[in-house]
């Protein structure tokens, strides 16, 4: 096997820098092995942009890292392969040779297999999901990878023909933002959303959503122009939480944040002004500690106020999903 790293280096290192945060020398000594695999085998290979493949599955260990931060050594491994037995031709066997048997079962749970019975692509997708679906039911962490793939896929959908673009997207609305729901991943389900909401509203034909073709251009143009124009008022805030920490010797890490593209699309129908929508800016705190969570919530309480009917203790009753917040 031949080492190569080349173009790939800038998404390499900060996945190795990353993954060193949270993983002994043993494991990224693992994670280092999987790539050097991963590369050898999709040497070659390129993708739609033009980029050498193997950049695809470093991404998505890094968003499982970085953005999902799940870390399961074996998990962020599988997601270097991830592709390997779908378009290399290795098999599950050799993956646990060189791995270890649940390594290759995590692969093998995220790769879709062609069957000729299925006739249509169309079938053959469905089949796919529902093979997908079922293995997730065995192995939630097969879900982990599903989200994280789709996610760079979806980022750079750009590159596909406009069909697949809209057959993408609506598959995300369908299967993978539930997904992501279900994980909790919600800022994840946001983003899946935003995006199928882009390429649905691309084009007349075959129309999804019901929205013309400046729908997306719209509201993103209109939200970005409510952040900039509220910009000194959003710091200001972030600035007073992060005073209110730290005068009561606490630590949080603080942001503020703003509705997707397609939440206030949605609530433009209901409301005449984007200035109008509740929520149209929200402020995370996210801590480590279920105590000072509490604590957070009432100094926040005690110096801005509250709606009771609007508060709601997602620690003390977690969502079905178990999503605690």
């Amino acid at each position: 096997m031949k080492q190569n790293l080349g173009v790939n280096m800038v998404i390499y290192n900060e996945l190795i820098k990353e993954a060193e945060k949270h993983f002994s020398k043993e494991s990224l000594q693992l994670i280092k092995k999987a790539y050097i695999v991963a590369e050898d085998l999709h040497c070659g290979q390129k993708r739609k942009s033009g980029e050498p493949y193997i950049i695809h599955p470093l991404y998505v260990a890094y968003i499982i890292l970085t953005e999902i931060k799940f870390y399961d050594i074996k998990v962020i491994i599988a997601a270097i392969l991830h592709d390997s037995i779908e378009d290399t031709g290795i098999t599950k066997e050799y993956l646990a040779k060189l791995f270890s048997e649940e390594v290759a079962d995590l692969v093998e749970g995220v790769t879709n297999v062609s069957d000729s019975r299925m006739g249509s692509k169309k079938a053959q997708d469905q089949y796919d999901i529902q093979k997908v679906l079922f293995r997730i039911l065995k192995d939630f962490r097969i879900a982990i990878i599903k989200m994280a793939d789709r996610l760079h896929n979806m980022r750079t959908l750009e590159y596909t023909k406009p069909e697949k673009q809209r057959n993408k997207a609506a598959e995300t609305l369908s299967v993978y933002c539930p997904i992501a729901l279900h994980l909790g991943a919600n800022h994840i389900n946001n983003e899946l959303i935003d995006l199928s909401f882009k390429y649905l509203c691309a084009s007349r034909e075959e129309q999804i959503l019901p929205a013309s073709e400046s729908n997306y251009e719209t509201t993103k143009s209109l939200r970005s122009e409510y952040i900039e124009n509220n910009q000194a008022k959003i710091e200001n805030i972030e600035q007073e939480l992060r005073e209110l920490l730290r005068n009561n010797e606490l630590k949080g890490k603080v942001r503020g944040c703003a509705k997707s593209n397609f939440g206030i699309y949605q609530k433009l129908s209901e409301y005449r002004n984007i200035s109008d929508i509740p929520n149209l800016i929200y402020f995370e705190i996210e801590t480590d500690s279920r105590d000072d969570c509490y604590k957070i919530a009432e100094l926040i309480k005690r110096k801005y106020g509250t709606l009771e009917e609007y508060t709601k203790d997602y620690i003390a009753k977690p969502d079905p999903n178990g999503y605690q917040a």
